[in-house]
């Protein structure tokens, strides 16, 4: 597995792997509410950087991260980038 893409400028990785931890830390609000499922996180980052939705999974049989995250940033969510555990 390629951790970091040597094509993309040594900000873009930085970034990428702000955002992914960001997720990461996200997935971990998950914990006890799901037991024996992978904990999950997700952010939604529009072309601007900023981030427009987030979630992570919280309930067997409730809504994934990435739907939350979809939900959120409603017709924004086009063109975005998904960054998901």
């Amino acid at each position: 597995m390629l951790l970091f893409d040597k094509n993309k400028p040594i900000d873009q990785e930085k970034t990428d792997a702000m955002w992914m931890d960001e997720a990461l830390d996200l997935a971990k609000k998950g914990e006890g509410m799901v037991p024996s499922r992978p904990l999950v996180g997700c952010i939604l980052i529009d072309e601007n950087n900023k981030k427009i939705g987030d979630g992570f999974f919280s309930k067997i049989g409730g809504p994934h991260a990435e739907i939350q995250a979809l939900q959120k940033a409603g017709v924004n969510a086009k063109d975005a980038t998904m960054y998901v555990t």
